[in-house]
This record gives C-alpha cells, sequence and structure tokens, in this order.
C-alpha cells in the first residue's frame, strides 16, 4: 500500500470497530504465521511437563526418601511457584525490549539441567534448590511463549494457533506421565525416580537446541497494525525503555484484564496444592502405584486432549461474535470442573474417578483455550510480554503462596480427601465469578487498543505534514489514586520556549497533571510525549536524563545540607568541569546565593530557598521545566524576582509548565494558561481571556500580582 492509498483516520476508525474477521482454522491459521514458531514454542511447552509427571506421579516416593510431610511438600511447590512466578516479572521486562527466542532457549536449558540434578538430590535443602532453579527456568513460558504468538499470526489465527499451543499442556501430560509411567516398567526400585529425572532432562535440552536454530523473533504489533493502520510498518515514536512499575501500573488499570487475572488468581488459591494432594489420595485411597497413577493422568490428559481443538472451534467463533459470552463460559467452566473434582476423589473406585475426573478437566481445558487470544486483544502490543507475566504474579500473591499453606494445614487436620473440596470450591466460586464478570468491560477495552494505534498514527501523519513538533503534548490523559479518577482526558501542548501556567481550584488535578508529566505518578490511559518520544511508559529518572526537571512545590532543597552542598547534590551525575560550570550560571541567575553558599539551607528564607531549588534544577540543563507552586507563601517582590528570572531561562529556549495558585501571577508570567476543573481543561488560551472569564476567574484565588 503506497502512502496515498493508506486509510485516513474515518477509515481506520471504521475497521478499528469492527472485528477482527471471521477466526480462520487450524491448517489456514499456521499457514498465515508459519508453521515453525507454533510448533516449536508448542515442543517446548510439551516437554515441560515432564517434569510436573514425574513430581506427581512419585510424590509419595520423594516424601519417604527425603523424609517431607504433606505440609513441607506443598511448601516446597509453592516456592517452586514462587520463583516462577517473581522469575517471569524481569524475564517480561526483557522480553519487552530484547530477543524473545534467545530467552527462550536459555531459560528451557536452565530448567532442563535443573532436572537432571534432581536425580542426585540427599536432602530436603538441595531438593528445595532444584525446585527453586527449575522455577526460574520456566517462568520465561507465559511472558515469551504466548507474546511471541500474538506477534508471529495474525489476530483471525490466534484462536487455532493458542489451541495448538494450548494443546501442547495436555498432551504433554499425555505423553509425560506415560513416559514416567513406561520407565517405572524397566527402572524399579524406591530411588527408580532419580534415574527417571536424569532421562526426563533429555527432551528439552533438545528442543532448547531446536529453537535456537528455528525459532525466529517476529515483529512486535505489525498485525495489528496492518488491520487498523492498513500498514504492518512500525509507527515512527522513538519508543524507550519500559518502566516496570509504570508498565504493571498501566496493565493493572485495564478492567478486563484485572478482573481476569484476578479470578485465576483466585483460582490459584489451590493450583500448587490440589494436584499433590490427588496424588496423595490415589494412592492412600485407591491403593495405585506411581504406575498406575501415570496411568489415570494419561486418560485425563487424553481427554482434555480432545478437548482442546472442539473449544477452540467454538471458542473461536464465540470470540468473533461476543468475547463477553466466552469470558462467562469461563466462569462457570471454573466452577463445574472444581466440582467435579470434589466429586471424583470421593468415587468408590479408581475407574469412576477418572471418569469424573477427565470430563472437568476437559471442560476447563475447552473453555480456557481462547483465553490468550482476549488477553493480547485487551493489552498493547508493547506491554504483552508484561502482562502475560502479570497473570503468574496475581495467581501467586492472591492465592498461590497463602493457599497452599492453608491446604497443607487444613490437609494435615482433617485428611488429605475432605480437604481437596473444603479448598477447591469456594476458590473457584469466587474466581468464576470475576472471570465472568470481565465481559462486562471487554469490548471497551479491546477498542481502547486500537483507538491508541489509530492515534499514534494520525499524529505522527499530522506531524509530517504539518513540520510542529511540540516540545509537550498530553493526549487523552487519564489518571487515577487508588479508586479515585483524578484527570480526565486531559490535552495540552507546550512549544519550544513557551511558559505554560496551569490554575485551577483545589483538587483540580494541577498537581497530578505534573507529577504525570515527570514520570511520579502513572497514566491509566493516554499518550505524553516529549519531542518525538513517547514518554508514557518511562520511568521518572529517564525522562529526567532526557531532559524533563520538576521542581517540587514548597521548599524545594535540602534543608540540612548548605547550599554548596545542595548544588553538589543536584549535579551529582556531571563531571566536575561541567558542574562548577552550570553552578556558576546559576549563581549568575541568583546572586543572592553567592553569599550564602556555607549557609544550611533549612535557615534560608523561604525566597531564597525557592532560588536555590530553583538554581538547582537548572544544573541539570532542562528542555522542560516543571514548576508547582512557584508564588506559595512567598511576598509579591519575590515572586516579581523570580518571575523574571524565568523570562532568562525560557529565552534560552527551555519550555516550562508552572502550576499557579495565583490568576494574576500566572496571565502576568505565562504566554498561555490552562483552567483545571476537576480534572478537566475548562480554559486553554491567554492569561488576559481568562481574566475576562468571570465564571472561571471567581473559582480561582486572585493572589497578588507580580
Amino acid at each position: 500500500m503506497t502512502a496515498t492509498d493508506e486509510p485516513g483516520t474515518d477509515d481506520r476508525q471504521a475497521v478499528a470497530d469492527e472485528p477482527p474477521s471471521t477466526a480462520l482454522g487450524p491448517r489456514a491459521a499456521v499457514k498465515a504465521g508459519g508453521v515453525g514458531t507454533v510448533a516449536i514454542l508448542s515442543g517446548l511447552a510439551t516437554v515441560d511437563e515432564l517434569d510436573n509427571a514425574l513430581l506427581g506421579i512419585f510424590a509419595p516416593e520423594i516424601q519417604d526418601a527425603l523424609g517431607i510431610s504433606t505440609t513441607g511438600l506443598a511448601a516446597i511447590g509453592t516456592a517452586s511457584g514462587a520463583v516462577f512466578v517473581a522469575g517471569a516479572i524481569p524475564i517480561a521486562r526483557l522480553a519487552d525490549r530484547t530477543n524473545r527466542s534467545v530467552i527462550a532457549v536459555v531459560a528451557t536449558v536452565i530448567w532442563s539441567a535443573s532436572l537432571a540434578l534432581l536425580g542426585f538430590v540427599q536432602n530436603v535443602f538441595q531438593f528445595v534448590l532444584s525446585r527453586v532453579v527449575t522455577g526460574l527456568g520456566k517462568s520465561n513460558t507465559l511472558p515469551i511463549h504466548g507474546s511471541i504468538l500474538a506477534d508471529a499470526y495474525p489476530e483471525e489465527a490466534r484462536g487455532s494457533v493458542y489451541a495448538i499451543h494450548g494443546a501442547s499442556g495436555p498432551f504433554g501430560r499425555v505423553l509425560g506421565p506415560l513416559t514416567v509411567a513406561l520407565l517405572t516398567i524397566v527402572i524399579t526400585g524406591d530411588d527408580a525416580w532419580r534415574t527417571i529425572a536424569l532421562i526426563a532432562a533429555i527432551p528439552p535440552f533438545v528442543m532448547a537446541g531446536v529453537a535456537a536454530v528455528w525459532l525466529r523473533e517476529p515483529k512486535r504489533g505489525a498485525h495489528e497494525r496492518e488491520r487498523v493502520l492498513g500498514s504492518a510498518a512500525a509507527l515512527d515514536t522513538d519508543e524507550q525503555p519500559i518502566a516496570m512499575s509504570l508498565a504493571f501500573e498501566r496493565i493493572r488499570r485495564i478492567a478486563t484484564f484485572d478482573r481476569i487475572a484476578t479470578g485465576i488468581g483466585v483460582i490459584g488459591f489451590t493450583i500448587f496444592s490440589v494436584p499433590i494432594f490427588v496424588s496423595l489420595v490415589l494412592e492412600d485411597h485407591f491403593g495405585l502405584s506411581a504406575g498406575e497413577r501415570g496411568v489415570i493422568g494419561t486418560v485425563g490428559a487424553v481427554v482434555s486432549l480432545v478437548a482442546v481443538p472442539v473449544g477452540a472451534t467454538i471458542g473461536g467463533k464465540i470470540y468473533a461474535r461476543d468475547p463477553a459470552l466466552l469470558l462467562r463460559i469461563m466462569g462457570v467452566s471454573v466452577v463445574v470442573t472444581s466440582a467435579l473434582l470434589s466429586i471424583a476423589v470421593f468415587m468408590p473406585n479408581a475407574v469412576l474417578y477418572t471418569i469424573v475426573a477427565s470430563a472437568g478437566g476437559a471442560i476447563s481445558s475447552a473453555a480456557f483455550v481462547t483465553l490468550f487470544v482476549i488477553v493480547s486483544s485487551i493489552v498493547p502490543a508493547n506491554l504483552r510480554a508484561q502482562g502475560f507475566s502479570l497473570i503468574g504474579v496475581y495467581v501467586f500473591l492472591i492465592g498461590g503462596f497463602f493457599g497452599s499453606i492453608v491446604a497443607g494445614i487444613v490437609a494435615d487436620s482433617i485428611g488429605t480427601r475432605p480437604a481437596i473440596p473444603v479448598v477447591l470450591l469456594p476458590a473457584a466460586i469466587v474466581g468464576g465469578v470475576l472471570i465472568a464478570s470481565a465481559g462486562r468491560t471487554v469490548h471497551a477495552d479491546m477498542q481502547r487498543v486500537s483507538d491508541d494505534l489509530i492515534e499514534a498514527a494520525s499524529e505522527q501523519e499530522r506531524r509530517a505534514r504539518t513540520g510542529e513538533h511540540p516540545v509537550l503534548q498530553v493526549k487523552d490523559l487519564h489518571v487515577s489514586i487508588g479508586t479515585v479518577p483524578i484527570l480526565h482526558g486531559i490535552d495540552l501542548e507546550v512549544n519550544d520556549g513557551e511558559i505554560l501556567a496551569i490554575v485551577g481550584t483545589n483538587g483540580s488535578g494541577k498537581s497530578t497533571l505534573l507529577r504525570s508529566i515527570s514520570g511520579l505518578q502513572s497514566a491509566e490511559r493516554g499518550v505524553i510525549r516529549f519531542g518525538p518520544t513517547d514518554i508514557t511508559l518511562q520511568s521518572a529518572h529517564a525522562r529526567t536524563r532526557a531532559g524533563i526537571v520538576q521542581l517540587a512545590g514548597g521548599r524545594s532543597s535540602f534543608g540540612p545540607l548548605t547550599v554548596r552542598e545542595n548544588f553538589e547534590v543536584g549535579g551529582l551525575h556531571l563531571d566536575d568541569e561541567v558542574r562548577r560550570r552550570r553552578v556558576d550560571e546559576a549563581l549568575e541567575l541568583f546572586p543572592e546565593l553567592d553569599r550564602l553558599l556555607d549557609q544550611r539551607a533549612d535557615r534560608l528564607s523561604g525566597g531564597e530557598q525557592q532560588m536555590l531549588g530553583l538554581a538547582r534544577a537548572l544544573l541539570l540543563d532542562p528542555d522542560l521545566l516543571l514548576i508547582d507552586e512557584l508564588s506559595l507563601g512567598l511576598a509579591p517582590v519575590v515572586v516579581g524576582r523570580l518571575v523574571g528570572t524565568l523570562d532568562r531561562i525560557r529565552a534560552d529556549g527551555t519550555a516550562i509548565v508552572i502550576v499557579e495558585q495565583s490568576l494574576n501571577v500566572a496571565a502576568a508570567t505565562a504566554d498561555r494558561v490552562v483552567f483545571l476543573d476537576r480534572g478537566r481543561v475548562l480554559f486553554d488560551g491567554a492569561g488576559d481571556d481568562l481574566l475576562a472569564r468571570p465564571d472561571l476567574a471567581r473559582a480561582v484565588f486572585l493572589g497578588g500580582g507580580a
């Protein structure tokens, strides 16, 4: 498509308002993005289950060999899960900025080596260490696999592709227990699990080698850009590394994601402990050997494997028509699956247990096979890896750790068998309701991802057409503190050398806006650009290095330090020569400070402290200076002195945004004044024009003029 053929904003909006397209079947879906990516990632996910099968089948033997109680075994499983979750966080951070394929290979080598070392453990400490390292290696699965598949295949193919990848779980649960069960026929004895651990480590090593050679890194978000913008070419937004805390906060503010992840987290109250307890029930109450337990696990996995393509076909059609309905089905399936498993453990024999439990597993597998399709459609492409990893964080923090401990205590108190429904059913009901409720917001969150792409493309075209490049641009900024909305769709721009004043009533969001621009407050929605760079998810220190400096309200100096020491702290990252030169320049602006260099800052007057704070900010040579309440508590003559200094600063090309309590000072100081009320812009124009608006001017305290 040529530049003249590209769709306009209205055309893009029409495309974005439509569902991606009809879901593709498995063959067409794989063809759309190539067989290699999904095949390799599915292979890696399949061999993951070898480790799980070994631990699940040999849990009683490992308990006896190492002298571990039921509670202790559950706690060790939780520790491995904790590392699985914690490791996913830095891996996701790496994945959103580096080659994900390399990460997948290295992580697989790590956990397969740990599995091999499991065969040599002699005590509880070594066993714990092995499980922790295994959890670390496996922690790449959520952030890496999900995000690579989303970027490698178009939206209409993802249902089938995620189904194929999702089938690797049940397939691994067939292959893993079957492999372990067959090995128990050949390898016998109380320590058979040690030798089998060494053998089970071979397939993941092989798959890591295959991935190292053939797994390719796809372009991020290309298919969404192709659908919404008409071109897969990356937008020229000069995106910088993302701050993990701001990214997680942004993702958490996606209502659909928060409800899904919280629901899964509540279910996580049982996710680490129940599989181990089931294995103990199969041994203690049904008298099954390790091999027989493996056969039952294999039967259940086969049933789930059959259910996955059925769920993908039906789920893909439902997703294309109504994603909200799909989420409600997922929520109901959680409750049904948990109820069936709770019934299964009380069956009179192993055959009936297998039938009932397998039915529950099949329902869950079929319903959740399209979960990642929904997650990838509501989380922006540059945050997907961290979004997938955050699901694991919810699982562990909400339920995983404490859930396993509580479940272990309950099992030791009332027995393993009755503990399963006591722990499982309440968590399933709460989690299922939360997942089902996510359907209320899924359409709006999907639309928002498309809207953000349209805005970025439209802004890029506008800048290319007009040649306008504002120093600061804030678009549709929404900010909440806790659950309280503060800013509602703020739009503003600041140009080179311009002074913009922000005024408004108390609590209107003025300081919150400044903190959002400087990176001290996360944005719920919207975009903040500094020149050509999208800094919405940059850390505060990265923004400072880029040239944004904020002078906090009040007396912004380090009180116990002298004026000279304040300058030294303010220029710590500068070399000595540059710092001395900039201090000299600051003292030229504020000669009053020269005679006070050895005076403690907290003994200066209010005006002198404000001068010191401003002088220290100028050491960083900002392109954009943010000042909160410049005139607060100062005499008019001092305010006039500071205002005159601002004119000299902006003459050097520095843009200034100042939050001001006095409308008179704002009008006298700034080129433009923005009036905020309850988090919304009610006026943007010349200060004199605002003074001529009595309906707005009355709302602001008219302080002394400069």
